[in-house]
């Protein structure tokens, strides 16, 4: 009897755990991935199953089939051609056959992998024609956003909320009178507004958050960046590159569909325009506030690795003072004061320019003594 864990990954537990028992593996490990894809690896049941691999504590990883262990036939193929060989684990797919042990299997093993992934890409494929039919037919893709709300006779149409549609709109006027996606939430904490999250929350009968009326500024902004306020249906936003890719990517405005006047809108399109131009307009003078931030810290950094590279020093040099010092500037003497008064102004390099006041002793008119005449 094998000494090392037989794993197994399944949906059909009793079936494999007879079969493991009778060729005679009794130390088992049952993992199970349900509601995950077989396109993704990154699934815990697989995750979970590989640390005790790379241990060397598992024999044999048993599955139903094939297609119960992933549909990406490259990954599939990786896993049981050099990864399990290379942890000398056993692997059998029961129902079709397989058993690296045997090395007999290989080519069909090769074949159903080829199928297997291409069942989730045919599916993806008409699930995609599907999603596109509807969005070209100007139904809306997504649930309602926060202001909207499903038309009881129509669960495609969607009506005004009448309590979140004023805020909306409070939220729009807010911008356009000069105030930012942080100010507004503020403002709508002070006067007690409940968040989506708490709105939701006290309709449904949920517990409500710990803080119902904690904007973020995040959330406002996503507010103002939503086209569907203006009453139209927008569709894909967004795109991904591939089935097997789970990353979102914004899509373009020309190759979005918009379709106006499909339901009643909370904020004008003239509104809505002048509210981008302000966002875009913020986000650049964020992005170059950040720009010079970080020139400034990489400055301050320079500087502070320079002082600690002389900070032992016992005599200046001229070196070290061109490493310092980028120029010194010496104005001329100010007596206004009753007192000598010289300014100098040093610019250091990476950080500002300093002004140095040199301050002499005061300024008193001296005569001096001469000889008496005499007659």
């Amino acid at each position: 009897m094998p000494s090392r864990t037989c794993i197994f990954t399944s949906f059909q537990r009793e079936f494999l755990t007879r079969y493991a028992k009778e060729h005679g593996y009794t130390n088992l490990k049952i993992l199970v991935d349900d509601g995950y894809t077989g396109t993704n690896f990154n699934r815990p049941g697989v995750q979970e199953g590989f640390d005790p691999v790379k241990q060397g504590l598992v024999g044999c990883w048993l599955v139903k089939d094939l297609s119960r262990f992933g549909r990406d036939y490259l990954t599939v193929g990786q896993y049981t051609d050099i990864i399990f060989p290379s942890y000398d684990v056993r692997f059998i797919a029961v129902n079709d056959g397989v058993d690296s042990e045997r090395g007999d299997s290989e080519g069909m093993a090769a074949i159903r992998n080829l199928f297997n992934e291409w069942y989730p890409r045919d599916t993806s494929k008409k699930v995609r024609v599907s999603l596109h039919q509807r969005g070209i037919s100007g139904k809306h893709m997504g649930k309602p956003p926060y202001g909207y709300r499903c038309d009881p006779a129509d669960k495609d149409h969607w009506i005004l909320d009448e309590d979140a549609a004023p805020i909306v709109k409070y939220i729009f006027d807010l911008t356009v009178s000069g105030k930012g996606p942080d100010a507004i939430a503020r403002i709508l904490e002070d006067q007690k507004v409940l968040t989506t999250k708490a709105l939701y929350a006290q309709r449904k009968g949920k517990p409500m958050p710990e803080r119902p009326y904690h904007w973020a500024g995040q959330s406002v902004a996503g507010i103002l960046e939503r086209m569907e306020y203006t009453g139209c249906t927008c569709n894909f936003k967004i795109y991904s590159k591939s089935y097997k890719l789970k990353q979102r990517i914004p899509n373009s405005p020309e190759d979005m569909f918009i379709l106006p006047d499909t339901q009643d809108a909370i904020v004008s399109q003239a509104q809505w325009d002048r509210v981008q131009e302000r966002l875009k307009l913020e986000i650049e003078v964020t992005e170059e506030w950040l720009e010079t931030q970080e020139t400034m810290s990489a400055d301050v950094n320079a500087f502070v690795a320079l002082t600690q590279k002389y900070v032992d020093v016992q005599k200046l040099t001229p070196t070290i003072v061109n490493e310092y010092i980028k120029k010194i500037e010496v104005f001329p003497p100010d007596k206004s004061s009753g007192k000598r008064v010289q300014k100098v102004k040093i610019y250091f390099n990476f950080v500002d320019d300093v002004e140095i006041p040199v301050i002499s002793e005061p300024v008193v008119a001296k005569s001096t003594p001469g000889r008496r005449k005499t007659a």
